[in-house]
C-alpha cells in the first residue's frame, strides 16, 4: 500500500505495509540529539480514553485545546487558575511593550500584533504550542524593540 504523509509542508510518498503505524518523524535539536514531534492526537486519545495505536494508525489528528487540557488535568477551579496565569503573562508582556520608549502608534501596533499572533488559533491550540508561541513572539518583538526600531526611527 502506498500512502502519502505530509511532513514539513511537502508531500512524500513511501511504501508501508497495510496496518502498520506511520513512523514518528524526529527533528534535530542542536547538540542534544533528536526530539519527538509534538502530537496533539496522543493527548486527545489519552483524554478520550481511546486506543493510541489505533488512532495513530488511522492518522487522525485532533487537538483538544489548552482549556480542555487544563480542565481534564486540574478540574474546574484549576482550569480557571491555568487560564488566569496565561492571562497574567500576556498582560505583563503587553504592559512591557506599552512602556518602551517608542511612539504611541508603534507601541499599540506591537501589542496588537502580539495578541493576534498568540490568539490566532483560538482555544483549539495545545498548551505547549500556545506557550511556545507566546514566548517566541515576545522574544522576537523585544529584540526588534531593542535593536531594529532605534535604527529605523532615526
Amino acid at each position: 500500500m502506498v500512502t502519502a504523509d505530509a511532513g514539513d509542508g511537502a508531500e512524500m510518498r513511501h511504501a508501508r505495509p497495510e496496518g502498520a503505524a506511520p513512523a514518528v518523524r524526529r527533528r534535530p535539536v542542536g547538540r542534544q540529539g533528536y526530539k519527538q514531534a509534538l502530537s496533539d492526537t496522543e493527548v486527545y486519545v489519552r483524554l478520550a480514553h481511546g486506543d493510541v495505536s489505533e488512532q495513530m494508525r488511522l492518522a487522525t489528528s485532533i487537538s483538544v485545546g489548552y482549556m480542555s487540557e487544563n480542565y481534564a488535568n486540574m478540574g474546574f477551579p484549576g482550569m480557571l487558575a491555568g487560564v488566569f496565569m496565561i492571562g497574567l503573562f500576556v498582560a505583563a508582556a503587553c504592559r512591557y511593550f506599552m512602556a518602551v520608549p517608542l511612539p504611541w502608534l508603534a507601541r499599540e501596533g506591537i501589542v496588537l500584533a502580539f495578541i493576534y499572533a498568540i490568539a490566532a488559533n483560538g482555544v483549539e491550540i495545545s498548551l505547549p504550542k500556545l506557550l511556545g508561541a507566546t514566548v517566541m513572539t515576545f522574544v522576537v518583538y523585544a529584540l526588534l524593540i531593542k535593536f531594529a526600531f532605534p535604527i529605523a526611527l532615526r
